[in-house]
């Protein structure tokens, strides 16, 4: 009789143990204390905490010109209408430190288009200087907003800014003041600064006259606001205005800053496709102290996000 009793003690101690790492098993995996990165190469882990984007935007036309041509705010004057291209990859060191970079451009669209010197303007694709940056989010976090920046260097890259204006590099210092809401509100908006020193080699001193050595710019600075609005099924009606202002090699006066572009706001809105896969959008833009129409340009950007599915 007793042999029988130990048998059954041991098969419910048994049947009890399997029980309980059955159980605490399910625990640990509900609460995900079960480490998977194990199954996870190097190289999967890296690419997971990377976003690759490609963005487009067609400028123009614009409002009473030709269906070709529209209103350049960089330039003051009818431009071809033409996309701006740019990749930008981004690596997040942590959820608040990333690193990236960016290459961009611009790609002219039609020819016969003459610009306010009424000399035509020959269609071209231009590569701007690469970006490269590190930026670090909530650097001032109290209740009201939160404070982001970011410092970026772009070194000069095509023989025009190299051998004509002996550019080096550049570095710009950018400041978001983004506005918290309350809880739950559709409303967003932020404020944000840009500071951009430019340096040359001196001793390039051969090239004067638009575009050249005298005309180039040795400090930038931008400013922009943001607000946004959530329409709600992925749709969102933005508001922003751009000014920039620069100041030339050639002013002797080293607080003569003038405009380098026409001050500009724009009404956009915006569809954000699911799972972070990217945006395509429609927008109308007009200078701020001067919104005619002939000025007025509508357009449509898209950006799409290659590695949103990590």
């Amino acid at each position: 009789m007793k042999r029988y009793f130990f048998v059954a003690a041991a098969l419910i101690l048994t049947s009890i143990s399997t029980l309980v790492d059955a159980s605490t098993l399910g625990l640990m995996a509900t609460n995900g204390f079960i480490e998977r990165r194990s199954t996870i190469s190097p190289v999967a882990e890296f690419f997971s905490k990377m976003d690759l984007y490609y963005y487009v935007k067609f400028n123009g036309p614009g409002i009473g010109l030709p269906p070709d041509t529209h209103y350049n705010f960089f330039n003051d004057g009818q431009w071809p209408n033409y996309l701006s291209h740019s990749i930008d990859m981004i690596y997040y060191i942590t959820p608040v430190d990333q690193v990236g970079v960016e290459v961009s451009g611009i790609q002219d669209l039609v020819s016969g288009v003459y610009n306010k010197f009424d000399t035509e303007i020959v269609p071209q694709f231009t590569i701007f200087h690469p970006q490269f940056w590190y930026r670090r989010n909530k650097v001032l976090n109290p209740t009201w907003m939160s404070l982001d920046l970011q410092l970026s260097i772009f070194p000069a890259t095509s023989d025009f800014a190299i051998q004509k204006q002996g550019m080096l590099f550049s570095a710009a210092f950018d400041q978001v003041l983004n506005i918290k809401m309350p809880s739950g509100s559709p409303w967003s908006a932020n404020i944000s600064t840009r500071l951009q020193p430019s340096f040359y080699n001196f001793a390039v001193e051969n090239e004067t006259g638009f575009g050249g050595f005298y005309n180039r710019d040795t400090f930038f600075m931008h400013a922009e606001h943001f607000v946004g609005y959530q329409l709600g099924n992925g749709f969102q009606l933005t508001n922003s205005s751009h000014f920039d202002l620069a100041h030339k090699f050639n002013s002797l006066d080293a607080f003569d800053f003038s405009p380098s572009s026409v001050a500009r706001t724009s009404l956009q809105l915006n569809y954000f496709f699911p799972r972070r896969l990217g945006n395509i959008g429609a927008f109308i833009q007009t200078p701020v102290f001067d919104p005619i129409l002939m000025k007025t340009v509508v357009g449509l950007d898209f950006r799409f996000n290659f590695l949103a599915a990590n």
